[in-house]
């Protein structure tokens, strides 16, 4: 391998030069050598923002076969991740894919295979496992502050401007639960180290296009534990995104929007609770965990270590969104070993 890891990027929009480029440009063992988009404009704004003199191309399958590539790096809308990851995977690079993994357990499972015959490193982007401020909380779960978790909750509210462009066409997006809220509904088994077994949920639309506006699940852990999921799409006014884990001898409150955990336990001599306020640290590209994400990669290419957020966990939270969306349309609790 050269001295440094090589990313050609798939996909040059918002996400990839608002996150990925950046991020990468602050990582000394990588370096961005190509990207690959249909769109001249932002192949050029995309190169602009590279501290290298990346290739271009328009067409993905010259990228990969052109040989100056380690990894590659699928940033394109929702519905083409599966078929991009296993062109890749055939090409034999190492793929980062964005979530979701696709949209079936079945689209899952071709991936799976792929990455299986190439023998390569396979990573899905659910950067909020790599967060420092998730990944504190969930040290204090297990540390057994609360006890042993009972039941836990997660919100996240967004304006209808999520409905706009390609993420209000649900045959693109996936729909609300496929393209954002996979993030946090993931965070409820992330969070309490179960896997999720069935699903009961509710959505509401109040327009015509196709696109529900709120959505609430209730989740079945493996452990035992009850979570509830809630988004919308409809709030125009600040909400914030929170986690809440009830345990036997307290709670956990980790609320994202003022980086704030807030922990009360009757272990506790006092009884008061613990406030941790996380300092912001530098500048963040995307989420927090995104940078940490994309560091943590290059690290498992340079060393064959299997990165943490891998095809299993992008299976599985595929599933869980599939089951949701199951739940809603036919109007019962799905079990989520009926998805194969």
């Amino acid at each position: 391998m050269a001295s440094k890891v090589r990313y050609g990027i798939i996909s040059v929009g918002g996400w990839a030069r608002g996150v990925h480029i950046p991020n990468l440009n602050e990582i000394g063992d990588a370096e961005i050598t190509a990207l690959c988009s249909r769109s001249e404009e932002n192949l050029k704004a995309g190169a602009d923002l590279c501290e290298g003199a990346p290739a271009t191309y328009t067409d993905h399958r010259e990228m990969l076969e052109a040989g100056d590539v380690d990894v590659a790096v699928i940033c394109s809308p929702n519905h083409m991740h599966a078929a991009l990851a296993i062109d890749a995977l055939e090409a034999g690079k190492h793929v980062l894919c964005e979530k979701p993994m696709g949209f079936s357990v079945a689209d899952c499972d071709r991936v799976i295979e792929a990455v299986e015959r190439a023998g390569v490193q396979f990573g899905i982007g659910l950067e909020l496992r790599y967060s420092r401020f998730f990944n504190r909380a969930k040290e204090l779960i297990h540390e057994g502050r609360i006890g042993q978790p009972r039941m836990a909750w997660s919100a996240h509210h967004r304006g209808p401007t999520l409905k706009t462009k390609w993420r209000g066409k649900k045959e693109i997006s996936g729909g609300p639960l496929f393209d954002i809220g996979i993030h946090y509904s993931d965070m409820l088994p992330f969070l309490l180290d179960a896997n999720p077994v069935q699903v009961s949920a509710a959505a509401a639309a109040f327009d015509d296009d196709g696109i529900w506006d709120c959505c609430e699940a209730v989740i079945t852990l493996e452990n035992g534990a009850i979570c509830n999921y809630r988004q919308t799409l409809m709030c125009k006014t600040g909400l914030d995104t929170a986690v809440y884990v009830l345990g036997s001898e307290g709670y956990l409150h980790a609320n994202m929007s003022r980086r704030q955990i807030v922990v009360a336990s009757t272990q506790d001599a006092d009884a008061q609770p613990l406030v941790l306020d996380l300092p912001p640290g530098g500048p963040v590209h995307g989420f927090d965990g995104s940078l940490e994400q994309l560091q943590t990669f290059t690290e498992c290419v340079r060393t064959g270590a299997g990165p943490p957020v891998g095809a299993d966990v992008g299976r599985r939270t595929v599933a869980l969104c599939v089951a949701m969306e199951t739940s809603i349309a036919e109007h019962r609790v799905v079990a989520l070993d009926e998805l194969g």
